[in-house]
């Protein structure tokens, strides 16, 4: 997260100095003060109050401990209750960092609990490979469980990185700043975890997916979460999040402190726009575990049962010996329906999204197989993540 918050950030901070004029409480307030102008409420009146409030007090502060409460005290001004001043980690052995567990459960599932991370006792390459590893080996999982409860945050590009084989390609979630939005891709968090993972060692788009959630997950705990949301084979179980969906970028102190400032809001793929209000489950529960466990039988079943199916590689419809496409010979074709492909060649010069998009205007007979109904916006969704694997459209 490091690297593109400082992109989104240059510019916003300058002609202060690293550590510049920090000796004296004064000036350790007025460096402080450059450096939450960056802040995603930098631009409100209750900051610039503030500010003015801070740096007239800071003139008569004899001790940098003054300093440090007047700061803390106006960080969360500038940037949102995310924003704090943050002490040094002196005490390593007392520091509560705990390695990822996962296990195969009862039923084929495969378990994650992914916690939160900042690398002082258990490393990146650690914690990523523990996860991704054991994703790889195990994509004919029955479904998968995904435990963000008590992730509290840290660096979001391990814990992505670890889940990347049940993600799609492309942007997973955007940085809405004052000024800008920024995407983030997929491919660039497995570039700046230092991971090379095969776009090719995915879980089926189809495989069910379970999160769960508790009001501990924040911060980077939310913006995995957030990686997820939209995606049709996807529920979240649990409690609504601790309410800290956003970016910050911590600037280290000449006394060793670091100012988390708070530059962005966390923006899903469905466009929505999260920051300082908790994010909701899918199912609120006491039992996540159970709950999300019993919905991943029913999925289970239900994927097992359309594997066991043949569906036309260029539309996807199920297919039938009567919907067979035909070859340029007359023999019968069960790679194509009729309705796509006929005596050896495609009816329709298309792309895929134009395929796409010729098909969602049959969404309501679509409904008329699935448990649950799905608007047409849904439909197109889950189709740009099905159609790549069709015959007809694979890379």
């Amino acid at each position: 997260m490091a690297y593109l918050l400082a992109l989104l950030l240059s510019g916003a901070v300058t002609s202060c100095g690293f550590f510049a004029d920090q000796e004296t409480p004064e000036g350790y307030v007025r460096h402080c003060a450059r450096i939450l102008e960056a802040g995603l409420y930098a631009d409100s009146p209750q900051w610039k109050t503030k500010k003015q409030e801070m740096l007239a007090a800071a003139k008569n502060f004899t001790t940098l401990d003054e300093a440090r409460a007047a700061v803390a005290e106006a960080a969360p001004v500038a940037g949102g209750k995310h924003s704090r001043l943050v002490g040094p980690v002196r005490d390593t052995a007392a520091y509560e960092e705990i390695a990822p567990e996962v296990k195969m459960l009862e039923g084929g599932v495969a378990y994650v609990l992914l916690p939160a991370h900042s690398a002082v006792k258990v490393s990146d390459s650690l914690y990523i490979h523990t996860v991704l590893d054991f994703l790889q080996e195990h994509l004919d999982a029955a479904g998968f469980v995904i435990d963000l409860q008590k992730n509290s945050g840290g660096n979001m590009h391990p814990m992505i990185a670890a889940v990347s084989p049940l993600l799609p390609e492309g942007v997973i979630l955007k940085f809405k700043t004052r000024r800008k939005t920024a995407p983030v891709t997929l491919q660039s968090v497995l570039r700046t975890a230092g991971v090379a993972a095969s776009p090719d060692r995915k879980a089926p788009v189809s495989a069910p997916v379970a999160i769960l959630t508790d009001d501990w997950t924040a911060s980077s705990g939310e913006a995995t979460l957030l990686c997820f949301r939209g995606l049709e084979h996807v529920r979240v179980f649990g409690k609504p999040t601790a309410g800290y969906a956003s970016a910050n970028v911590p600037t280290p102190l000449a006394d060793g402190w670091k100012l988390l400032v708070t530059i962005a809001c966390d923006v899903a793929r469905t466009g929505e726009v999260f920051c300082d209000d908790p994010i909701d489950p899918d199912v609120p529960t006491e039992t996540p575990l159970e709950d999300a466990l019993a919905w991943i039988r029913t999925r289970s079943h239900l994927t097992k049962n359309t594997m066991e199916m043949k569906f036309c590689q260029s539309c996807g419809m199920p297919l039938s010996e009567a919907y067979f496409g035909t070859d340029a010979d007359g023999g019968k074709n069960e790679d194509y329906c009729k309705y796509c492909y006929a005596d050896g060649r495609f009816l329709q010069e298309c792309t895929m999204d134009e395929m796409i998009e010729h098909c969602a205007q049959f969404v309501d007979e679509v409904n008329k197989n699935l448990p649950e109904p799905i608007t047409r916006e849904q439909y197109v969704a889950q189709m740009k993540q099905y159609f790549p694997q069709l015959k007809r459209w694979r890379r």
